[in-house]
């Protein structure tokens, strides 16, 4: 599992006016086990990456190392989506107007 953390200032302290404004909600986790606890942040503007961002960022590790690996897992970082799950009794946050 990882965890972003920022200053005692928290999320608003981002200078980008891009990075401001989002939304914020308590979820699971988007490949199996796709257990609860995750807290998923979405930005209202979409950000632009790069190709080599994109493939350093599927070059992370999605298991602690040494740990047992799902069948026809490699431990790499792919495709992470699963379908519209229902909204249940979550509650979405906006920390903008």
């Amino acid at each position: 599992m990882f965890t972003l953390l920022l200053s005692n200032h928290g999320i608003h302290s981002i200078s980008d006016p891009l990075l401001r404004d989002y939304w914020v909600y308590e979820g699971s986790l988007t490949v199996p086990p796709c257990s609860e606890g995750v807290t998923w942040i979405l930005f209202r503007y979409p950000l632009t990456v790069s190709q080599v961002q994109i493939e350093e960022f599927r070059g992370l590790r999605n298991h602690i190392k040494g740990a047992e690996l799902l069948e026809g897992c490699d431990g790499n970082l792919g495709d992470n989506f699963r379908p519209t799950q229902p909204l249940n009794d979550r509650v979405i946050k906006a920390a903008f107007q």
